[in-house]
């Protein structure tokens, strides 16, 4: 899981910054699939599959990564691009002369910041309550492992009852 962790993590950490980040790497992993099948398929044996039942402590990863990507989004679409410049002009004045180039105003820091902390809190209060939400497995899934489970016991029950006669 390590490769596709890194992978999410410079995706949704800097996304603000390269927007085109998700689709290079769509094509990455496309090439990867085509590359993995004619391997697995040509070259190598397939490997042995092990069972798990989730993927463990990679998912307290991946969900810290979202946190901190919310954060780190936030500041750089804050102090690090234009962006809230062409929402909120009157903050900003031009640097030396220079009209491509903004900074905040004395005394404008606070609401600069002050909007930061509501979008980064937001979308963090948006996620959390999504994981809460949202279920591991779909409704379908689960219905087909109790009805698995089901099945077992009465086989289980069967075969005792036929032992204890």
């Amino acid at each position: 899981y390590l490769e596709m962790v890194i992978q999410f993590g410079y995706i949704s950490l800097f996304s603000s910054a390269f927007p085109l980040a998700a689709a290079l790497s769509l094509v990455c992993n496309v090439v990867e699939i085509l590359s993995d099948s004619i391997r697995l398929s040509k070259v190598f044996r397939r490997p042995e599959p092990k069972r798990a039942q989730d993927i463990g402590l990679w998912f307290s990863i991946l969900q810290g990564l979202v946190i901190i990507s919310i954060f780190t989004n936030c500041l750089i679409i804050s102090f690090g691009s234009e962006q809230i410049f062409s929402f909120f002009p009157q903050w900003f004045k031009n640097a030396k002369g220079d009209p491509t180039h903004h900074v905040i105003r004395k005394g404008s820091v606070k609401f600069v910041a002050a909007i930061m902390m509501t979008m980064e809190h937001s979308l963090a209060f948006i996620c959390v309550g999504l994981w809460y939400v949202m279920h591991d497995a779909p409704v379908w899934v689960q219905n087909c492992l109790q009805r698995r489970t089901w099945r077992r016991t009465q086989a289980r029950k069967a075969i005792e009852k036929r032992d204890t006669q």
